[in-house]
């Protein structure tokens, strides 16, 4: 049975309460309970920040590939969100850059985790 909404973002809000109740259960005991969380609709990839902060310093990523000890294709790469930001990397990142490297582990934490989601949701099937 398909189900048609009238607005796109009341499609969405049923697809979010119908993630919630999966990840969470079908009903809480107490009634007219909200669960107050932030869901973005776009986190960005960690390499957006890395290429703001490269500009903003006036460094090409050929320099910080140097410095680094990196190819220039892979922070390519990862400024472009197709290659993540390791551990290993955000250590470098900190040491070239001044920025701890749990700010970049974090970022690309975070924004694998929201890939994740969008995935889970692509394949979310609402059974009736």
């Amino acid at each position: 049975m398909d189900i048609i909404f009238k607005t796109k973002k009341l499609e969405k809000e049923f697809n979010t309460q119908k993630l919630l109740e999966k990840i969470y259960g079908k009903k809480n005991k107490m009634k007219n309970t909200m669960i107050n969380q932030y869901y973005p609709d776009y986190i960005s990839p960690p390499g957006e920040t890395l290429e703001e902060i490269l500009e903003d310093r006036g460094m090409a990523s050929k320099d910080l590939a140097k410095q680094i000890g990196q190819s220039e294709k892979t922070i390519d790469k990862i400024i472009n969100g197709k290659a993540e930001i390791t551990e290993e990397t955000a250590l470098q990142l900190e040491l070239v850059l001044g920025i701890p490297a749990h700010f970049w582990n974090n970022r690309e934490r975070r924004y694998r985790e929201f890939l994740a989601k969008q995935d889970q949701q692509k394949t979310l099937v609402i059974n009736y």
